[in-house]
């Protein structure tokens, strides 16, 4: 199966108002996305090999000096925060610290019209924060951020902000939705 896998990306002007429309999901080719792959079947290779011979050594981290400085300049709080909550059209203020306002990134989620009442976002939903209302999704601000909603709607239905229609899903090639429903 030959599916697209989709990162959040920004690019554009330094004003806030284009910083926010500049999101988009963008597609990774095949040929990309079979290499990810692949690299991180010897990735867990070789974590395999390290963790059963109980091997010593320093744990391996990408951005741990980043996420110290972030929070030593609090700027989850003063900047992330009220950026991410504005890309999720969340509208006002909030008093939640910024790891419990992700779950108000779902007013970013919306249906459209090929919606066609089959449950699946309520299914796939691990926290249970979707819904069926009139036969249509109703998020109900305990997002995770997973976006299995988003990716498993059969009919492309729920978007995400104003960039997402027409846009393809993405499910890993060894996952089916039968290991997503709960």
């Amino acid at each position: 199966m030959n599916a697209a896998i989709y990162y959040f990306s920004g690019t554009g002007n330094s004003a806030v108002k284009d910083f926010l429309k500049s999101f988009t999901f963008r597609e990774i080719s095949p040929e990309k996305q079979s290499k990810l792959f692949l690299d991180c079947e010897r990735k867990l290779e070789d974590i395999c090999q390290f963790v059963n011979g109980r091997g010593d050594g320093m744990i391996e981290t990408s951005s741990a000096a980043i996420e110290h400085l972030i929070d030593l300049l609090n700027l989850r709080e003063t900047m992330q925060k009220s950026i991410w909550l504005k890309i999720a059209g969340f509208e006002g203020t909030t008093a939640l610290p910024f790891r419990e306002s992700i779950q108000l990134m779902d007013y970013g989620f919306y249906c459209d019209g090929k919606c066609s009442s089959c449950g699946i976002c309520t299914r796939v939903c691990l926290v249970r924060n979707i819904k069926l209302d009139q036969g249509r999704p109703l998020w109900q601000h305990r997002c995770e951020q997973c976006f299995a909603c988003f990716h498993w709607c059969p009919k492309a239905a729920i978007q995400f902000g104003r960039n997402t229609s027409g846009k393809k899903r993405y499910h890993h090639p060894l996952v089916e939705l039968e290991n997503m429903l709960i």
